[in-house]
């Protein structure tokens, strides 16, 4: 797959140098510094389902960066979007902040390095979420992402997941511990 120039598919808004991570509570984590991506604007699109925020983190974060790097890692990468995916999910689709996400699959295509020096934006295509079949309650999303630097598409993933309530949940695994 070749790098792919930006057109109008993955409009950038830009944002200030020193942007605010989302609160922790969106995207599931319980420290702040394990937070990887700002706030989340809605785009003006057909059908009203396309996001962008930006990647916001610390290169000494220890998981991610336990030995220099010239390049943004992978993984910080797929956790970036998986982080988005949670809170628009939460922000833009009224899922309860006490449901349970369960992630059903993620592809990722990594095209080129993505460098440190440079600001990353994450263009996510939300399709329209769908109730689980026959479960009240539960709803399934889909989406795709776009991993954007200086107008270049650098990495595209798909992922699935699906919100399920605490109740349900305790009651498909009883041993498992759901905090309350």
């Amino acid at each position: 797959m070749k790098m792919q120039q930006i057109t109008g598919k993955y409009p950038l808004t830009g944002t200030a140098a020193g942007e605010p991570k989302i609160d922790r509570k969106y995207v599931h984590k319980a420290r702040d510094e394990n937070v990887v991506i700002g706030r989340i604007h809605r785009l003006n699109s057909p059908g009203n389902n396309v996001f962008e925020c930006n990647m916001v983190f610390d290169h000494t974060l220890p998981f991610f960066f336990e030995h220099y790097l010239d390049h943004l890692p992978g993984l910080l990468l797929v956790e970036g979007a998986r982080q988005m995916g949670t809170a628009v999910s939460h922000l833009y689709y009224d899922i309860d902040l006490r449901h349970v996400f369960l992630l059903a699959f993620i592809n990722v295509s990594f095209i080129s390095f993505i460098e440190l020096h440079s600001k990353v934006t994450l263009c996510m295509t939300m399709n329209t979420p769908a109730a689980d079949v026959g479960k009240a309650g539960r709803k399934v999303f889909h989406c795709n992402v776009a991993a954007i630097q200086d107008g270049i598409v650098k990495a595209e993933m798909e992922s699935r997941w699906r919100c399920i309530p605490r109740k349900a949940i305790s009651r498909m695994r009883p041993t498992m511990m759901v905090p309350a």
